[in-house]
């Protein structure tokens, strides 16, 4: 009985086999790398994105509670990188003190963060109000954050346009780089500016997020835009 051939691959055949695997191989290779950096893409804008979200809600949450410090404005100053301001986040009804903290947030654009300190108030009876000198918070609420551009700076102010129809919503841009004492009191509008970039990147990149939002006081009238209600008792 004749044994079956058994020769095996010729010369041809193996070099055609070959070639076609590493035709297979190459494929899942390009593949695979593709979907690593679409991975990453995606990754590094979910994390600018959920960071710069929360980091806006905290400060637009802190700055719409601004309020009058006894007859003091509530913003004590007013900087392209910090705002200073009066606000009362607690609960009237569970007791402890009714007297504002005094918030502040300042862009560091050496470190490319924006920082949070509060300040507790001891008296309102006095311009300015007295206030500890030590923080009892102080926490950074944004890394790898920097302005929008170089005409766009994190915080801006404005007021109500006094040339304006009453109630149409017009307003102006207050001094920069920071708004005058005097101006103070007419602050109506704090807008915030910034671009978070993906954790760990230096420079910014497509997977950067803008974030912008405009944050009004509540206390102030619009139909009378010369109000400074502090100086009025209204808080």
């Amino acid at each position: 009985m004749r044994l079956s051939d058994s020769r095996g691959f010729t010369l041809m055949e193996l070099v055609v086999a070959m070639s076609l695997g590493m035709i297979v191989l190459l494929a899942s290779f390009t593949v695979i790398d593709r979907a690593f950096i679409t991975n990453k893409a995606v990754s590094d804008r979910e994390d600018a994105l959920a960071r710069g979200r929360i980091a806006l809600e905290q400060m637009t949450r802190q700055i719409r509670s601004m309020t009058c410090a006894g007859n003091n404005t509530p913003i004590s100053l007013a900087t392209d990188s910090e705002v200073d301001f009066y606000a009362y986040m607690g609960d009237p009804t569970k007791g402890g003190s009714l007297l504002p903290d005094l918030h502040k947030l300042t862009y560091d654009s050496t470190k490319k963060t924006i920082v949070e300190t509060q300040y507790t108030v001891t008296s309102v009876n006095t311009t300015p109000p007295t206030v500890n000198a030590t923080p009892y918070k102080n926490r950074t609420l944004l890394t790898n954050v920097v302005p929008v551009d170089a005409n766009t700076p994190i915080f801006s102010y404005y007021t109500f346009d006094p040339d304006a129809a009453k109630g149409s919503g017009s307003f102006i841009e207050l001094d920069r780089p920071a708004v005058a004492a005097a101006d103070l009191p007419t602050v109506v509008k704090v807008s915030i500016n910034y671009l978070t970039m993906p954790t760990g990147i230096k420079v910014n990149d497509p997977h950067s997020t803008t974030f912008q939002d405009d944050v009004f006081w509540r206390a102030i009238d619009p139909e009378t835009p010369n109000a400074q209600p502090c100086s009025q008792g209204v808080s």
